[in-house]
């Protein structure tokens, strides 16, 4: 694992207002020149902003604070395909990963633990190889972990699918192989509901590719099962599920409408999305074909419930005359009736062959709603995060159906630069910076070589002590929406 703090200015399109609503692009990797994917974004328990994205084999952990300002960046390597959830628990953060290189990387199933300030506290690492698995998603709770995963192609050439319920010392406490006993091929993704989970995926039965969802309870025992029999889902396409708040269920999945020139828009995506309803008890209530304008210029990436009787889905959707792919947030109620139907671009990429995709998006307690997406950005990252108004605008004011044009292509700097008093100091004196805040939440102190040799958080900022012998060393202080660069010199 190697550290990048960057202290140079982002050159982005960071837009902050009154409203602290935003539009940046994810800076790139110091030094690292390959394209950025978003995976996944995760909310703490002070709003601050964790983005995962990633470049080939390695992950890249960015966080931001509310009001968009950049706070740390870690590059994890050799980290494949690493599942897109984030557990924080007292301001640190777990995930998982697949640690290896291409090799090897099948055998290496890793929980990560991490610091406030996105530092890989080594101490927590866990690795097991038990079997052989690429992690797919996984759930998180006090004491242990749901993970789901690829095992190894069996004689029928189709994907072992296994559920592993592991404690955070990486034992492993119940497995089930689901393509044993339900045929499961593929699963998407996994949300809890209650004591219970669900999972959606989909199966191979009688030469066709089948929805599933599956009630599952902690055990990893199944309560109930659904198929939907009539065989029309995509297999390369997800198949998502939700849960609502009246206790029902959203399946979204793609469906074969190849033969229906209705539903063609210049031979894009001739699968529009359909909705299904289930009950509590995993009964198929209803289900609705949804078109775009134009047709089906339409692709759902997530769907996820909100914080009152309404859903979100996002992904993009496709222009029906030009094939311009844009952004896509849409809200529904619970009966599937649209409350709004936004477009996104990136205001300074407004071009056709700028492709534009929103990944997943998460709604805050006050209704504004964190997104993360991917532009098509040829030499640059692609990673794109935004903060919009619970109306899905961007300027907190009314943007109707139009495309949203989410930039004022600002430069901001994120680290500013600072002083400390006195300096040079003598070995474990009492220091103060030169900052407005009184409250210090971390300090990271690196020495001329770049190496990380103290951390401290949660200090007041008035007579700091640092344990540094005689040198030159670059203090990274961070307050709740700054962060500072320091050079500070000790002496004998």
């Amino acid at each position: 694992m190697k550290k990048y703090y960057t202290f140079l200015f982002l050159i982005g399109s960071l837009a902050l207002n009154a409203q602290q609503y935003f539009s940046l692009l994810i800076p790139e990797i110091e030094g690292n020149e390959q394209r950025m994917y978003p995976w996944g974004i995760a909310v703490d328990s002070e709003n601050n902003i964790i983005c995962h994205t990633q470049i080939i084999h390695d992950m890249v952990l960015t966080k931001y604070s509310d009001n968009g300002n950049l706070l740390y960046q870690e590059l994890i390597e050799n980290v494949l395909f690493s599942p897109s959830v984030f557990k924080s628990i007292g301001g640190h953060y777990f995930t998982l990963g697949n640690e290896g290189d291409y090799e090897d990387f099948r055998n290496k199933t890793t929980i990560y633990y991490f610091n406030s300030d996105l530092s890989l506290n080594s101490k927590n690492i866990i690795e097991y190889q038990d079997f052989e698995v690429i992690a797919k998603d996984a759930l998180w709770y006090e004491d242990f972990i749901i993970l789901s995963n690829d095992n190894e192609v069996s004689e029928d050439g189709i994907l072992h699918i296994n559920l592993h319920k592991i404690d955070l010392d990486g034992n492993i406490l119940a497995t089930k192989d689901l393509n044993t006993e339900l045929k499961v091929s593929q699963n998407f993704k996994m949300i809890k509901s209650g004591d219970d989970f669900l999972m959606s995926s989909w199966i191979h039965q009688d030469l066709s590719i089948k929805s599933q969802v599956l009630k599952l309870d902690q055990d990893l025992n199944i309560i109930w099962e659904y198929v939907d029999e009539r065989g029309e889902g995509f297999g390369l396409i997800p198949h998502l599920i939700t849960e609502l708040s009246n206790g029902n269920m959203i399946l979204s999945k793609p469906v074969d409408k190849s033969d229906d020139w209705d539903y063609a828009v210049n031979n894009w995506y001739p699968e529009p999305t359909q909705f299904t309803w289930l009950d509590s008890d995993g009964n198929a209530l209803q289900d609705t074909v949804y078109l775009g304008p134009g047709g089906n210029a339409q692709y759902i990436r997530d769907v996820t419930k909100g914080k009152g009787d309404y859903f979100f889905s996002c992904g993009s959707w496709i222009h029906p005359e030009t094939g311009a792919e844009m952004g896509w947030i849409v809200k529904y109620d619970n009966e599937g009736n649209k409350i709004w139907d936004r477009k996104y671009r990136h205001g300074h990429y407004d071009s056709d062959e700028r492709s534009h995709l929103i990944q997943q998006i998460i709604e805050l307690d006050d209704g504004s709603i964190i997104a993360l997406g991917n532009i098509l950005i040829p030499g640059e990252s692609g990673g794109w995060l935004l903060k919009l108004d619970s109306e899905g605008c961007y300027e907190n004011e009314s943007c109707g159906d139009n495309v949203v044009l989410a930039t004022e292509d600002k430069v901001v700097a994120n680290t500013l630069l600072s002083y400390s008093y006195p300096n040079p100091s003598k070995t474990n004196q009492p220091i103060t910076f030169d900052i407005e805040e009184e409250q210090v939440e971390s300090i990271l102190v690196y020495n001329m070589n770049g190496d990380l040799i103290e951390h401290q958080e949660k200090v007041s900022n008035k007579g700091i002590v640092l344990n540094l012998n005689r040198g030159v060393y670059v203090l990274k202080v961070s307050t709740k929406d700054k962060t500072y660069r320091i050079k500070h010199i000790v002496i004998n």
